[in-house]
């Protein structure tokens, strides 16, 4: 299960592994599960037992659940981050099994089964509903792509300088972009 998670301590792992055993109590593949198991065991599922250290939660399966996850923090602060659509499904396609852009996709084929342009349309209503859903102040939409070298800045912002950034690594993102401005040849 990927997860990315801001903590130092090993809780985290164990967290997902309720969480997964939550989802799926017999481990049975996800395939032969009635839907219903699913959206029951999360829907009975209490997020607010994220380990006390955790400062944000990302990724899979977040997106997944994420009203789930909202209507118990409904004061989060959430970040969008966002891409061409069309580009992002044909990208995604390459992961096969993976699930598509919606809430609780449990019982739903994988990507590989929908063309381009479903699975932009599903990622373009997700983002809709997200942008929906969260109140602008708390809301943070950022295309990763295009954002460039002040994406360290905007997100500490926007987190209230509260973004752990270690500077060795926004140094040298800074130095590389500029090394790439200067390496431009003049007209």
């Amino acid at each position: 299960m990927d997860h990315r998670l801001a903590s130092g301590h090993r809780t985290i792992p164990q967290y997902f592994e309720r969480l997964s055993q939550q989802q799926n109590p017999c481990h049975l593949p996800v395939a032969s599960l009635p839907v219903e198991t699913g959206y029951n065991a999360v829907k009975s599922f209490d997020f607010s037992q994220l380990p006390a250290n955790v400062e944000y939660v990302s990724d899979t399966p977040f997106t997944e659940m994420f009203l789930d996850m909202y209507t118990q923090f409904p004061t989060a602060k959430v970040i969008l981050t966002t891409r061409p659509s069309l580009e992002w499904a044909k990208s995604r396609k390459k992961h096969g099994k993976t699930p598509p852009p919606v809430l609780r996709p449990c019982g739903l084929a994988a990507v590989e089964d929908y063309s381009d342009k479903d699975l932009a349309g599903m990622l373009d209503a997700y983002n809709e509903l997200v942008r929906c859903v969260v109140p602008p102040g708390n809301l943070l939409e950022i295309n990763l792509f295009k954002h460039g070298d002040k994406l360290t800045d905007t997100l500490s912002s926007f987190l209230n300088n509260r973004l752990l950034v270690q500077s060795g690594h926004e140094k040298h993102a800074k130095s590389k972009a500029k090394a790439k401005t200067a390496k431009k040849p003049s007209a």
